[in-house]
C-alpha cells in the first residue's frame, strides 16, 4: 500500500514537472498522435526535454509533452512547462487518465479521468474542495493518505500533499513510480495547449 513517504524522492528535484500524467493501454506514440503533436521528437532524455521546452514560444500556445510506455501496460505523459493532461479527459475514452498538475507558485490540480469522464479533481493542499461525478469514491484512501478531506480550518499544517498525491495515483494506477521511470528516454511532440 503506497504512502506519501515512498513519494518524498519528488520534492528532490526528481521529478520537477509541471505536469506528471498515467494513462493505460495507449502507447506514447499513440498518445502524441491523438494529441496531434508537432515537431515530433525523441527518444531524450527529460532533462533534454525540459530544455526544449523552454526554448518554445511561449505566445505559440503550444507546449513540450513527453510520453515513455512502461512495462506495466501505462504511459508516463510528461509535460515539464505544459498543463495539457489536466483537460484532456477525452483521451481518457475506453480507459484511464490519472493527473498531478503543479502550479510552480504553489496549488494545483489531482485529477482522474475513467472513460472519458471526470471522475474527481481536487487541489491536493484543499482536498475537502472536490468536484467530479463521485468526488467522494477515493475518500478513505485519501484520507489515509493524509489528504485533508474535511476542512478543518487549519491552512498552515497541510502535510505532505504533493507526495500523497502520488501515492494516490499509485492507487488508481498500481505502478510506483520511481526516479528511474523518469530516468530513461521519451518521445516529444509539441501540443496545443487548451
Amino acid at each position: 500500500m503506497a504512502s506519501p513517504e515512498d513519494y518524498a524522492w519528488t520534492q528532490r528535484g526528481h521529478a520537477p514537472y509541471f505536469c506528471v500524467s498515467m494513462l493505460r493501454g495507449i502507447t506514447a506514440d499513440e498518445l502524441l498522435d491523438r494529441l496531434a503533436a508537432q515537431e515530433r521528437g525523441g527518444p531524450m532524455t527529460l532533462p533534454e526535454a525540459v530544455e526544449r521546452s523552454f526554448a518554445v514560444e511561449s505566445s505559440s500556445g503550444t507546449a513540450l509533452s513527453a510520453a515513455r510506455t512502461l512495462d506495466e501496460g501505462w504511459t508516463l505523459w510528461v509535460e515539464p512547462n505544459g498543463f495539457a493532461a489536466a483537460w484532456a479527459g477525452a483521451l481518457s475514452a475506453g480507459s484511464r487518465l490519472v493527473v498531478i498538475e503543479e502550479n510552480p507558485k504553489g496549488g494545483g490540480n489531482f485529477c482522474w479521468y475513467e472513460d472519458g469522464e471526470l471522475k474527481l479533481r481536487f487541489e491536493p493542499a484543499f482536498a475537502c474542495e472536490r468536484d467530479g461525478s463521485d468526488p467522494d469514491s477515493l475518500y478513505d484512501e485519501m484520507e489515509r493518505l493524509g489528504l485533508e478531506v474535511v476542512d478543518s480550518g487549519d491552512d498552515y499544517d497541510i502535510g505532505p500533499v504533493h507526495e500523497a498525491a502520488y501515492a494516490l495515483m499509485e492507487h488508481l494506477t498500481e505502478v510506483r513510480l520511481t526516479p528511474e521511470h523518469f530516468a530513461g528516454t521519451f518521445v516529444t511532440g509539441l501540443v496545443k495547449l487548451p
